[in-house]
């Protein structure tokens, strides 16, 4: 026969009231209560009730209990191992369950374990907890207000406490062995802060995006390689100091937060900017590392409150992108000598940009479509090395006073509507300009005076180039072939044809 007995816990002390029949001996299957929780004791060994584990708002399980000065470890509730209690969905939709405590010996919370359980706000873990890893949306939708993770945890997994409504503390012991932060892990949560182990090299895609989180910090040492696509998207995240170790920074993942101020630790190893990253933020300054090497398209488009961007000395950076300053805030910046290209509508509606710095040395070869169209540019002076002047890239820049060019320019090509409707009130055009586009200067009203060289190479002038300008006339070199000012008024004239040198000539 079954024996039962009690056991009542008083302020966290075990006292034990024997059985009926002076139970001496529990080698017998019998039932005893601990702290108001049936378990059922055989061979040794202590299981919860299944029905009390099936039905009870506050599950706080342990790994043992003490019963007339005998110890049993308690291995599971009713025929479920631990194991299998934590396993996948096994909490799933729980809505009474309220509270739960994880026993030492779980090392997993399985898939979805606790998903819409909504009104679960307490997780806790026994002392010396073995967890491992917290699998895909295990708390997803749950009640949860705070959690402290075990040291032992390495991974938490995708969407793990995504849309935790009440979610606003997570806890990483010391020493915490964390790897990895899953896709979405705590998107859509309440999370204000965060405390990133050192042992995370990555955090993946979409982890805090939509989130409440008003600060990040990371721990000294930190080892993290890469911050994923979105993660801190549309988040109230005020500043941030990025460890040296991050060598990406993905796709969106500041963008349309309230990041106002981003620091990298000196010595950065941060490589590549990937596109939109920091879109539609309210950062204000930045220091690009020296070893950046790419900045993505769209990086800092339309950032209205950015400033300042200093990119430092010894800088790796090759090239501009496209719109990656667009409709920004920028008010001047100092180009590195090895940036090579601005892509198109790189600098476009940057109306508060007066002035563009190019090292000494600059290897700049073209300047994109648009490049700096509709921007408040007020004067440039164009690198040798620069080839191409793609079409419209001074269009509508209605502050160009100044353009020049340093000497030996090697510019060959301006195409169309290159400075269509600007401010430019006198241009020198390199001698090795071959081509000159369509309405290139047209709706220019304050340029009165386009000086080309005698010895210009000019092969090319396309239709109203000068059309709607000041500029009434331009004397072209006679080589040149080809003048479509059809429409222009506009008078051309030729440098007269110089004459081969005569045999006395050439000797003298």
């Amino acid at each position: 026969m079954n024996k039962i007995l009690t056991v009542v816990a008083v302020f966290g002390s075990i006292f034990t009231v024997d059985a009926m029949d002076g139970v001496a001996d529990i080698e017998e299957t019998c039932v005893v209560t601990v702290n108001n929780v049936p378990y059922e004791i055989a061979d040794g060994t202590a299981r919860v009730s299944k029905s009390f584990a099936a039905g009870t708002e506050n599950l706080l399980l342990r790994s043992f209990i003490e019963v007339n000065g005998r110890t049993f470890p308690v291995t599971g509730t009713g025929d479920q191992s631990f194991e299998e209690l934590f396993g996948a969905a096994s909490f799933l939709n729980r809505f009474g369950l309220r509270s739960i405590r994880i026993p030492v010996a779980v090392e997993v919370i399985g898939e979805k374990c606790f998903k819409d359980c909504n009104n679960l706000y307490e997780v806790t873990f026994e002392e010396g907890s073995r967890l491992r890893k917290i699998e895909a949306f295990a708390f997803e939708w749950s009640g949860v207000k705070s959690i402290r993770i075990p040291s032992g945890t390495e991974i938490i997994g995708d969407g793990c406490f995504r849309d935790c409504r009440y979610l606003k503390e997570i806890i990483f012991e010391n020493d915490s062995c964390l790897l990895e932060i899953g896709k979405g892990a705590f998107e859509h949560s309440k999370l204000e802060s965060i405390c990133i182990p050192a042992g995370v090299v990555v955090i993946n895609d979409d982890s805090f995006k939509y989130c409440d989180l008003g600060e990040v910090t990371f721990a000294a040492g930190s080892g993290l390689k890469k911050i994923g696509k979105c993660v801190f998207e549309r988040s109230v995240l005020g500043s941030i100091c990025v460890p040296a170790g991050v060598e990406v920074i993905g796709e969106e993942s500041f963008s349309c937060c309230d990041l106002a101020r981003i620091t990298f630790v000196m010595g950065c190893n941060l490589q590549t900017i990937k596109r939109c990253a920091f879109k539609g933020s309210s950062v204000k300054s930045i220091r690009i590392p020296a070893a950046t090497e790419i900045i993505e398209k769209n990086c800092f488009r339309d950032c209205k409150n950015l400033r300042e961007v200093i990119i430092e000395s010894g800088s790796q950076l090759k090239k501009i992108r496209k719109r990656v300053f667009m409709s920004s805030g920028l008010e001047s910046i100092r180009i590195p000598a090895g940036v090579e290209i601005f892509g198109e509508c790189s600098f476009k509606e940057c109306c508060s940009l007066r002035e563009v710095i190019f090292e000494a040395g600059s290897k700049l070869r073209k300047i994109g479509g648009e490049a700096f169209s509709d921007s408040g540019l007020e004067s440039i002076c164009i690198p040798v090395g620069t080839e191409v002047f793609y079409r419209y890239c001074f269009r509508n820049c209605a502050n160009l006073r100044e353009l020049i060019f340093e000497d030996d320019s090697r510019l060959v090509r301006i195409r169309e509507g290159a400075f269509a409707n600007s401010g430019i009130n006198k241009i020198r055009i390199p001698g090795g300009v071959q081509f000159i586009g369509y309405g290139c200067f047209s709706d220019c009203r304050n340029l009165s005076e386009v000086i080309i060289a005698e010895n210009s190479r000019l092969r090319e002038i396309e239709g109203d180039a000068f059309s709607n300008s000041g500029v009434t006339s331009v004397c072209v070199p006679w080589a040149t072939e080809i003048i479509k000012c059809s429409g222009d008024k506009l008078k051309v004239e030729r440098f007269p044809r110089r004459q081969p040198l005569t045999e006395d000539e050439a000797g003298e």
